[in-house]
């Protein structure tokens, strides 16, 4: 009974139920990108339920500096139908819960609005890094030779795990190349260049590392801060001026 209760314990750190007003509010297990616990709220109408994620994902999707689309409101609208749930005005719900499937009503919620955030977040990475690859590229061959720039080049860390860096210059008359790679304003990617970009120094120092980031989100200080633990420099795509001073031959 001990094990069980400190299991128990566990688990009651990733699924709270607290009062708020006249309802209560689930922090469940499922997590968004940014690594925030998915909220589903309950209020009790007569013998039924109403359950709702009170907009949480629609705000998530804002807070990533994304632009919902009419696009992205109606497959909103569309998956809601297949589960019994509600879309209206940025707002997930399921109405007319019984007591019985309260339990699997939260649970799907949960799950369908992670889903719908993770789907939204993912595409926005991908055009992002896109575009971001395009621009850096255009401005790298403004400041360096086409010959002495090698683009998707794979290097090897010291877990032995291959990774692609966008970019990596070679210097005139310099030891070290640099690397330049393109980090988007998003949970995953910050993580996994981090991780990336670690390895990869474990493994050798030959390189210098730059990352490049866009110009239009909101960066977060502590998300920079965490790339200036494992980069050199962290610039901005629309200004790679201070990158000329490396074209320049070696004294």
């Amino acid at each position: 009974m001990m094990e069980e209760a400190k299991i128990q314990s566990c688990l009651d750190q990733v699924a709270r139920c607290v009062k708020k007003g006249n309802g209560y509010v689930i922090s469940t297990h499922c997590m968004y990108p940014s690594g925030e616990h998915v909220s589903i709220h309950i209020n009790k109408t007569g013998k039924e339920y109403f359950i709702t994620d009170a907009s949480s994902a629609f705000l998530e999707v804002l807070s990533y500096g994304i632009d919902v689309t009419k696009t992205h409101l109606k497959r909103a609208a569309i998956l809601s139908d297949a589960i019994g749930a509600v879309f209206d005005k940025g707002e997930f719900s399921i109405r007319d819960v019984s007591e019985s499937n309260l339990a699997a009503a939260i649970l799907w919620l949960a799950n369908f609005v992670q889903k719908w955030v993770g789907e939204i977040s993912y595409d926005y990475e991908i055009k992002m890094e896109e575009q971001l690859k395009l621009q850096v590229n255009e401005n790298l061959h403004k400041i360096f030779f086409k010959e002495k720039i090698k683009q998707n080049v794979a290097l090897t860390g010291l877990s032995t795990k291959k990774y692609t860096v966008d970019n990596i210059v070679y210097l005139e008359q310099r030891k070290k190349p640099l690397i330049v790679d393109v980090i988007p304003n998003h949970h995953n990617a910050i993580s996994a260049s981090y991780l990336k970009h670690s390895d990869i120094k474990k493994n050798t120092s030959e390189y210098i590392h730059e990352a490049i980031i866009d110009n239009h989100s909101v960066w977060k200080a502590e998300n920079i801060n965490v790339l200036s633990d494992v980069f050199d420099g962290v610039l901005k795509a629309s200004n790679l001026d201070p990158l000329k001073k490396l074209a320049l031959p070696a004294r």
